[in-house]
């Protein structure tokens, strides 16, 4: 099981990596996974935790400044970025309506 635990924490970040590729390129075929996705994501937080060491978290004591900006932009930057997003995938979405005589009244 420590063997197990082990190669799955070395390959973490290539796992996710593969698993988005994987998502992007074949978006039909990962639509099974949906409704797991709030455990899986439990598992990849978990993997991720997995990595750490005391010694990250003496380094992170050491530089306050840098994880209160980081808190701050994560709690800015994204979701602005997803606003964003939404915004230029409705706008897409009401051309493409447009272009194609839809009644965008209904």
């Amino acid at each position: 099981m420590q063997a197990i635990c082990n190669l799955i924490t070395r390959n973490m970040a290539l796992l996710v990596l593969a698993a988005g590729v994987l998502g992007a390129a074949a978006p039909d075929a990962c639509k099974w996974i949906g409704p797991h996705i709030p455990l899986l994501l439990g598992v990849v937080m978990f993997g991720m935790g997995m990595t750490l060491r005391v010694e990250d978290f003496r380094t992170l004591a050491k530089r306050p400044w840098e994880v209160a900006a980081g808190a701050v932009l994560q709690f800015t930057i994204m979701p602005f970025m997803a606003w964003a997003t939404h915004v230029l995938q409705w706008s897409k979405q009401r051309e493409a309506k447009e272009r194609s005589g839809a009644n965008l009244e209904k």
